[in-house]
C-alpha cells in the first residue's frame, strides 16, 4: 500500500497529506502566520507574546539596559558596568577599581614580607575606604 501523496503547505511548511490539504490549508490560513522576523509558524493568537519572548531586545546583565540584538555583543564587551575578576583574591569588581585594588594587595603582601612601600600615607586611606566600603 502505498503512502498519501503529500502537499506542503506554505503557511507553515508542513508536509499534509493531498486528501486533507484543502481543510489543512483553510485551518491554517485562521489560525497560524509566519513571525516577520524568524519565519517559524505561530497561532496567531500566541504571535504577540512570541515576538516579545523570542525576539526582544537583550538585556545587558551588567548595566540592566535592552539593545538590539545588533549591538548586544558589541556592548557587553565595552560595557562601563561589567566587572572584572581580581587576579590574586577572585573578587569581582569594576575596571576603575580593579587597579586600585590590586595596588592595595601588592603593597599589602610588600608589607607582610617586610619590605617599605612607595606612600603608607595613600595606602592607608585605600585600606580604609575599603573597609568602609566592605561594610555598607
Amino acid at each position: 500500500m502505498s503512502s498519501p501523496k503529500k502537499t506542503k503547505c506554505s503557511n507553515c511548511d508542513k508536509e499534509i497529506d493531498s486528501n486533507k490539504f484543502f481543510l489543512h490549508e483553510r485551518f491554517c490560513e485562521i489560525n497560524v502566520r509566519k513571525c516577520s522576523i524568524c519565519k517559524e509558524p505561530v497561532q496567531k493568537d500566541e504571535y504577540e507574546e512570541h515576538k516579545s519572548v523570542e525576539h526582544a531586545d537583550p538585556i545587558c546583565a551588567f548595566c540592566h539596559k535592552a539593545f538590539p540584538n545588533t549591538e548586544y555583543d558589541s556592548h557587553i564587551k565595552n560595557c562601563s558596568k561589567k566587572l572584572y575578576e581580581c587576579q590574586y583574591c577572585g573578587l569581582f569588581m569594576n575596571p576603575s577599581e580593579l587597579k586600585d585594588y590590586a595596588d592595595l594587595l601588592y603593597n599589602q603582601a610588600l608589607l607582610i614580607e617586610g619590605f617599605s612601600i612607595k606612600d603608607p600615607i595613600a595606602f592607608s586611606k585605600k585600606m580604609c575606604d575599603l573597609i568602609i566600603k566592605s561594610s555598607k
